[in-house]
């Protein structure tokens, strides 16, 4: 493949991947999609009838329950303390923010959004196919430096969780397109960064995760409240605890909890485990999904090359360290726990 056809390729990837992940799966989209086995086969299960169409309605109502319920495609939810949009201050660095502000629809873009972000690099790799056509060589160095800055301190400021996330929920179409997606920014960075690094300024706008580690379990200040804080919160802990675990957790231990936020739902879940004296095995299963998360990252930043790495290492580090502060809070008594909950409430 030459490189103006792997350009003209990546933008017509990217434009599919960030329609999907932005709007769900369309008419204009299944053809497409269908090249890919794997998603091939997912999408069977989808068919209204024998030899009938897909249904898009029962895709729709997926794609709500996955990004709308269970894992936002968003940066400030992963980024901030808040977990919500427009906290992520780093994507208003001028740098990145000229680059996601591109086109003539700047003012209406969610800069936040993995949808826009895939767009942005769509289109850059578009205007990338007609340097290299041109052979407007200085052009191209320079979108390939936009690719980049888009690619590594934007999307993988906070793609590796946000990928494990729909990786772990397993749905039949989204998590292979999720592993396509990984694949294709894994090889593009790769092939950018050239295995070195070398954009070293770039690298200094780099996003850093949380300072802060996990509560001290023994600080009597220390409450409930305090460590599901950290357990909930992405760049603090590592990972991204969805409301599926937490309804999965809660079936499995028989304890009634409402479809609420993730830590009203967990509050719930917790107050629940104490009440039934179940609290060691809600922690235990707890600290399994904490280790799938690990050996996941784990996993992902022995298979990359330098460039990759260097964005997966903060959030296995955290991920390492959750996994210690898991083990620890296991063994905890249950009336130091009490305690916990009595400093929380």
């Amino acid at each position: 493949m030459t490189p103006w056809e792997a350009a003209v390729a990546r933008a017509q990837a990217y434009k599919l991947f960030g329609e999907v992940i932005g709007r769900g799966i369309q008419p204009k989209h299944i053809e497409m999609l269908a090249t890919t086995e794997d998603i091939r086969e997912g999408l069977q299960r989808f068919r209204k009838d024998e030899g009938g169409g897909i249904d898009l309605d029962k895709l729709a109502v997926d794609h709500h329950t996955l990004f709308g319920m269970n894992v936002p495609p968003f940066a400030g939810i992963f980024l901030t303390d808040e977990m919500h949009t427009g906290g992520a201050d780093y994507y208003r660095t001028p740098a990145l923010r000229a680059v996601l502000l591109r086109g003539g629809d700047a003012a209406g873009r969610e800069v936040e959004s993995l949808s826009t972000q895939l767009l942005v690099l769509s289109e850059l790799c578009t205007v990338e196919a007609t340097c290299l056509e041109n052979r407007q060589a200085k052009a191209v160095s320079t979108i390939e430096r936009d690719q980049f800055m888009l690619l590594h301190v934007g999307i993988f400021s906070y793609f590796p969780a946000f990928f494990l996330a729909l990786h772990f929920l397993g749905h039949p179409v989204y998590a292979p397109l999720a592993r396509l997606l990984w694949a294709l920014t894994v090889s593009h960075i790769e092939e950018l960064g050239a295995g070195s690094c070398v954009w070293e300024d770039v690298w200094k706008d780099m996003p850093r995760l949380d300072a802060e580690g996990p509560p001290p379990l023994t600080d009597e200040n220390t409450g409930l409240r305090d460590i599901l804080r950290y357990i909930l919160t992405p760049h603090r802990s590592g990972w991204f605890l969805m409301r599926r675990d937490i309804q999965k957790l809660a079936h499995a231990l028989d304890i009634p909890v409402a479809p609420v936020s993730r830590r009203e739902a967990l509050e719930t879940l917790f107050y629940g485990a104490i009440d039934r004296g179940c609290t060691s095995e809600l922690l235990a299963r707890l600290g399994g999904i904490a280790h799938k998360w690990l050996k996941q990252l784990t996993r992902l930043e022995q298979e990359a090359d330098a460039c990759v790495a260097r964005t997966l290492i903060p959030w296995r580090t955290k991920v390492q360290t959750l996994n210690v502060f898991m083990d620890d809070f296991s063994t905890t008594t249950r009336d130091h726990l009490s305690a916990a909950v009595g400093v929380g409430v």
